[in-house]
């Protein structure tokens, strides 16, 4: 197939699919941060909205930061430390004694949920274009009628 040819012929898109599957399978886990924070920690509704405050800030950061680094320098590096950010995400979630502990799993697993976006725009943009994926997304933004 030509999914196939690609992998084997792209090492670009081999390293984007291999990375992406990582943390996407990797951040299905991260849906049970929560309820092993309430079942472990017994932390109430003002502990959750704090930890989901955390990882959206930590998924800003991961997307501007490595996202400006992935367009400058390449898409490797940006991917290899969220797949390692997931990782330790996951370490953290589980050896957790303490709710301020699992606090760092969230900002943890947030870097590589934001970082991962801004890659894939990054992989996938139009070189006739001109755009990284950032300038994609603020191009498209310009650009809608909805944004005045």
């Amino acid at each position: 197939s030509d999914f196939i040819r690609i992998l084997r012929t792209d090492g670009r898109m081999r390293r984007f699919v291999l990375s992406w599957g990582f943390i996407t399978a990797a951040s299905t886990a991260g849906m049970f941060f929560v309820p092993a924070a309430i079942d472990r920690f017994q932390v109430d509704a003002t502990a959750i909205g704090v930890y989901t405050m955390l990882l959206v800030a930590a998924q800003v950061f991961g997307g501007v930061a490595l996202g400006w680094i992935s367009d400058r320098y390449g898409t490797r590096g940006p991917l290899l430390v969220s797949a390692l950010s997931m990782a330790v995400a996951l370490i953290i979630a589980a050896v957790a004694d303490r709710p301020v502990t699992i606090a760092f799993a969230f900002l943890a697993m947030g870097v590589p949920l934001g970082a991962e976006m801004m890659a894939r725009y990054n992989t996938f943009s139009s070189p006739p274009l001109g755009c990284s994926g950032v300038g994609l997304v603020l191009l498209r933004a310009v650009r809608d009628p909805r944004h005045g």
